[in-house]
């Protein structure tokens, strides 16, 4: 029965209820099938009411009913495909389904797909420790005081990936390779929002940063403040080290601020360094 409106409904069973007619003609008046002004007259007669039911069937899935054994599976086996995990369901439970019903499934828990690589060295007690030690750390700085930097590379004119075409058609394109180049932005955020960012041409060598950390950033910074980066590459070691140089005399950009470079720990990176820039020309740094 299509979905009429409650006030023609109404119509419907008011304009047979006044007698002397039939469903027959009452369903020709109404432009409308014999048998649906039948239903509307039971509906009404049953429940007293002429609101349409809701759509769709009560019935619940096979898999709902073993609900925490599958989510047990699926902890045990997080990268396992549906056709896998109805087979390990099938083995274990005896119970049948297909991809379908377990795509449903997951999908009415809020498991998706997503995967994260980590090195190794992150279950060893060393890095643990260090994770520690630096969280124990960084939790006593106002998150205000925070200054994130970080830098990603890209390619100026690369390849569009898809195109469209019509149905049954490919869309083709020759490869070729990059002919641009290669460009480097970094930037530094904290909560309230950008502090400085830069652009470079190329990939971004330690003259850069330590460029971009004089020029672009030391104005920026207030006392207190404490600057992070995520990884701490080769190439930033030296840096570090670099910044424990008088360079940073009173004349210098750095020397009015009282901040600190922090490298949070990493999984594939050895402890964190941290290298503390007093208001003065003498600069410590201690790991």
């Amino acid at each position: 029965m299509s979905l009429y409106s409650l006030d023609l409904r109404r119509k419907i069973v008011e304009a047979y209820e006044k007698g002397d007619t039939s469903i027959r003609k009452v369903a020709k008046q109404f432009s409308i099938s014999p048998e649906t002004v039948r239903r509307l007259l039971n509906l009404y007669r049953s429940t007293g009411s002429l609101a349409p039911k809701k759509c769709g069937t009560k019935r619940v899935s096979v898999l709902s009913q073993h609900e925490e054994a599958i989510l047990e599976i699926v902890e045990t086996n997080p990268d396992f495909t549906l056709r896998e995990y109805c087979e390990e369901v099938q083995e274990k439970l005896g119970v049948s389904s297909n991809t379908s019903m377990m795509h449903r499934f997951l999908k009415q828990h809020d498991i998706s797909l997503k995967k994260t690589y980590r090195s190794e060295k992150i279950i060893t007690a060393e890095v643990q420790a260090e994770r520690v030690d630096y969280w124990q750390r960084i939790l006593k700085v106002e998150a205000e005081r925070l200054v994130f930097i970080d830098e990603s590379g890209f390619w100026v004119g690369m390849n569009r990936p898809v195109a469209r075409a019509k149905k049954g058609m490919k869309a083709y394109e020759t490869q070729k390779p990059y002919c641009d180049k290669k460009m480097t932005v970094i930037s530094a955020i904290r909560r309230s929002g950008v502090v400085t960012i830069k652009g470079l041409k190329g990939s971004m060598k330690k003259e850069d940063f330590l460029e971009f950390v004089k020029v672009n950033l030391a104005p920026q910074l207030k006392v207190g403040d404490v600057v992070i980066m995520d990884k701490l590459e080769l190439i930033y070691k030296s840096i570090i080290k670099h910044l424990e140089q008088p360079i940073f005399s009173p004349s210098n950009a750095l020397s009015s601020h009282r901040s600190s470079l922090h490298s949070s720990p990493n999984t594939t990176h050895s402890p964190c360094s941290i290298a503390e820039i007093g208001s003065a020309s003498q600069t410590s740094a201690r790991q």
